[in-house]
């Protein structure tokens, strides 16, 4: 195939070889976002900048020598300007703020036909290579949802793709970012990108100076062959130009043998429209009148009837409309009164549940203060035996009536007073005397906190019964007006 590309030399316009062979990227890592960027396919194809090429080419090879080519056609071959995918402010926010450099086209040089070929195939003129601040930009700020907003002078409703490669930490990545046909939204592809194998450097000078050779003579080939194919091609068009004129001519004799068919058809269905016409002509005409308006008459009365019946059963469904309409209104109705009371009742449920959970915390409570009186008491009773508290209130020497109690307490109280030589029993019948009181405010407490817990459960359980009578009542209601 080269040998043959090499001796050629009759193309009427520039050819290239392979695309590969004459793209010369800045570096190896644009070469990597290159080469991983277009396709295999197009790394392999031929350019060419006119259809003469293009025939010439496909011939030769592809039919003459059944050799697999593929073909890419750059009309002109001139390198068009395009507007950019970002306006430069936009750009520039990308460069300061998001690490982005440059577009992938800047990243490598060739000819203006390979140029505008990789364009219109793969879009290199819209993918953004960047640095390491991408990724920071990645995971800190809404870099995608950013390029995806399209700007304010392009008035297409929704989002737009984006593509663009970064480095960070000696590894390359890839972003792919396309809007799903159905929810509009934008899904992102992320890929490794490899070292470069077609664009990498050290290419043999020789092979360049061959393909270059290869070029030439496939120019001298085609200039070779160009008379041959102009005079092929001349007399391809007479031939073209006879068989349209004969084609017409066909086509115009056809038509006029259909019109002729159709007019003799024409002309046998009114021939025998007039012998039926005649036939009815000859027969009694009042007879015929006759039975005719008869029939008239029947059709109008059966439509008469028709027509009244059709009026009584539309008022009918007027009416049985009316009727329904007022149903589903009360259905309605009765429906949100129903939801009412569901969420009236959700409430008291809550509210009971938590004033249940009181009264267990109020119970425990009481039960805990219950048993520090009842360790309280133990210690008591160590102290001061109940046995001997009751064989002295058993014995004769209390006092029988009031006079006697206060001159006893009296007494107790002077003897009391006169304990002067003991402080450390002072301070103990203090105490104990404090935690007395202390216990027993507790203990009034706890039992004023049960029992209004008590009324407030029995309060809630009263309206609780008289909401689930409501709500039964209302959707007995719903069920008869629904039957």
């Amino acid at each position: 195939m080269i040998h043959w590309f090499s001796r050629t030399k009759h193309f009427p316009s520039s050819c290239y070889c392979q695309s590969a062979a004459e793209v010369q990227p800045k570096n190896q890592q644009t070469a990597a976002y290159l080469e991983n960027h277009v396709s295999q396919a197009t790394w392999k194809s031929y350019v060419v900048e006119c259809k003469e090429d293009y025939d010439l080419l496909y011939r030769e090879v592809r039919e003459k020598r059944k050799i697999a080519i593929n073909i890419i056609q750059v009309n002109n071959g001139k390198l068009e300007t395009r507007e950019r995918m970002y306006s430069n402010e936009r750009m520039g926010v990308l460069r300061r703020e998001h690490g982005f450099l440059e577009y992938l086209d800047e990243t490598f040089t060739a000819p203006d036909p390979i140029m505008m070929a990789l364009i219109n195939r793969h879009n290199v003129d819209k993918v953004l290579v960047g640095g390491e601040a991408v990724h920071n930009s990645l995971e800190r700020k809404d870099l995608i949802e950013y390029l995806s907003t399209r700007e304010s002078s392009d008035r297409r409703p929704g989002k737009q793709a984006s593509c663009f490669f970064y480095t960070y930490k000696n590894s390359s990545f890839k972003y792919t970012n396309t809007v799903s046909r159905y929810s509009g939204e934008i899904g992102t592809n992320t890929d490794d990108i490899g070292d470069a194998r077609l664009l990498r450097p050290g290419s043999d000078p020789g092979v360049k100076d061959q393909l270059a050779e290869t070029i030439q003579k496939a120019e001298d080939l085609i200039a070779k062959l160009k008379p041959e194919v102009d005079a092929t091609k001349e007399k391809l068009d007479k031939m073209n130009d006879h068989g349209q004129s004969i084609s017409k001519q066909f086509k115009e004799a056809k038509r006029t043998k259909t019109d002729y068919n159709q007019h003799k058809m024409k002309l046998a269905n009114q021939r025998d429209k007039f012998e039926e016409a005649k036939e009815n002509a000859s027969k009694d005409n009042d007879k015929e009148k006759a039975k005719k308006v008869s029939k008239i008459k029947k059709l109008v009365e059966n439509s008469i009837t028709m027509t009244e019946n059709a009026a009584k059963t539309h008022n009918e469904v007027m009416k049985n409309t009316h009727n329904l309409t007022g149903t589903r209104m009360s259905e309605n109705g009765l429906s949100d009164s129903l939801r009412k009371l569901a969420d009236q009742l959700n409430e008291k449920k809550a509210e009971t549940a938590e004033l249940a959970n009181q009264y267990n915390a109020a119970d425990a409570d009481y039960n805990t203060k219950k048993n520090i009186l009842r360790d309280l008491l133990k210690k008591a009773e160590e102290i001061a035996p109940k046995e001997e508290w009751m064989e002295r209130l058993e014995q004769e020497d209390l006092p029988n009536d009031l006079e006697g109690l206060e001159d006893a307490l009296d007494e107790a109280e002077n003897k009391v007073s006169s304990i002067t030589d003991n402080p450390h029993v002072m301070r103990q019948y203090e105490e104990r005397k404090k935690d007395i009181a202390k216990l027993q405010e507790q203990l009034d407490e706890v039992g004023g906190e049960k029992d209004m817990k008590k009324k407030q459960l029995e309060t809630k359980l009263e309206r609780w019964e008289s909401a689930l009578i409501n709500v039964s009542y209302c959707s007995s209601c719903i069920r008869f007006v629904l039957l």
